[in-house]
């Protein structure tokens, strides 16, 4: 017997004493079913074969056969051997075509985006691709493509290629996506009390990089910063003003602060966490990570040289009354590299301080968010 996934072709013998009379069709029964088909005499070239077709993919069957003549229908055959029908051929597949929800967008940073889903409109598609990668905070999906998530960092208008895939072919579309610069509403002004406990004196709407690695996810909230708070010296919970020495290290250089805005929280870690006495308390870093404020805090820190400059810009919004020299955490990056930046709170002048000088100068903790 020969079989395809929806026919069998049985093979049969005709008894050779039974020759009187020609076979005018047969009767052929599926024990699976139990549907009887009457079936015409093949032709003279294939009095040995006959076709049964419309059966199931991938299912077992058997049979019985009865001829029918002129003379009266002959006894049942026994059963058939068992035919099992093989798996349908799969249909084909089409090319795949498909188009996106949306061609572009534009979403400021940390802000959920849209993004974009597919509508298929040929062959189904077995899997998808996005080049270049999505970026921070979005993801892809190769299984539905889809377009989804927040983006965390700014970027210019780029253009995304989406391919969708199957056994035939493949099909492209692209999407423009742009990351601006996050919208903060200022909720503080320069002066105000901030949530510290301390006031207000520096505000970026754009954000700065800042917190214990200096990172654009440093901030309290997770993002970036966008203002500075100084210590307050007449309110509840204030800060003494009083000189301090710079560190309890002071023969080797850390080499690794910086004077930038926001930097001021990493150097003073660098300060109190370096080897050979930086930890010693009551010195100019230690002291500002020790202070906790009204509020209880724990991100005080000692300023680098440019927010130091800050608080000196804005010091008559602040509650400074010592106009003498104040010490920054940023180093001094030329020689000698044992010394350290500060700034002249009288008239504004920056220069240098050996870390060694014991009487050293005053202290201002500040804290970013």
């Amino acid at each position: 017997m020969a079989y395809t996934h929806d026919g069998a072709i049985l093979s049969i013998s005709q008894d050779a004493d039974l020759t009187d009379s020609p076979i005018t069709y047969y009767l052929i029964k599926n024990l699976t079913t139990g549907i009887t088909t009457k079936v015409a005499r093949a032709p003279l070239a294939n009095l040995t074969q006959i076709h049964i077709w419309n059966l199931s993919a991938q299912t077992q069957y058997t049979f019985t056969i009865t001829a029918v003549s002129a003379d009266g229908i002959s006894a049942t055959s026994s059963v058939s051997g068992a035919i099992t029908t093989p798996h349908a051929p799969a249909a084909p597949v089409s090319t795949p075509a498909f188009t996106l929800s949306a061609s572009s967008e534009s979403r400021a940073a940390n802000s959920a985006a849209t993004g974009f889903s597919i509508n298929s409109t040929g062959g189904a598609i077995a899997s998808f691709a996005i080049s270049p990668a999505a970026p921070a905070g979005m993801s892809f999906s190769t299984t539905t493509g889809a377009f989804t998530g927040t983006p965390t960092t700014v970027a210019a208008a780029t253009v995304y290629t989406v391919t969708g895939t199957n056994a035939t072919g493949s099909a492209n579309a692209t999407f423009t996506f742009t990351v601006t610069a996050a919208v903060v509403v200022a909720s503080y002004f320069i002066g105000d009390v901030g949530p510290g406990g301390g006031r207000i004196f520096y505000y970026l709407a754009a954000g700065f990089n800042c917190g214990a690695g200096f990172t654009s996810t440093g901030s309290p909230t997770g993002g970036q910063c966008h203002y500075l708070e100084a210590s307050p010296v007449t309110l509840s919970g204030y800060w003494t003003v009083a000189k301090y020495a710079w560190s309890g290290n002071t023969s080797e250089s850390i080499g690794t602060t910086s004077t930038e805005i926001g930097a001021g929280y990493k150097n003073t870690l660098a300060i109190v966490n370096q080897s050979g006495g930086g930890n010693t308390a009551g010195m100019a870093g230690t002291a500002s990570r020790e202070y906790r404020g009204p509020n209880n805090l724990i991100d005080w820190y000692l300023p680098s040289q440019a927010e130091l400059n800050q608080l000196w810009e804005q010091r008559n919004s602040q509650e400074e009354s010592v106009s003498d020299w104040h010490w920054s955490s940023s180093e001094n990056s030329g020689a000698p590299a044992t010394s350290a930046l500060m700034q002249s709170f009288s008239d504004g002048e920056q220069d240098t301080n050996s870390k060694s000088d014991a009487v050293g100068a005053y202290v201002r903790p500040i804290r970013a968010f």
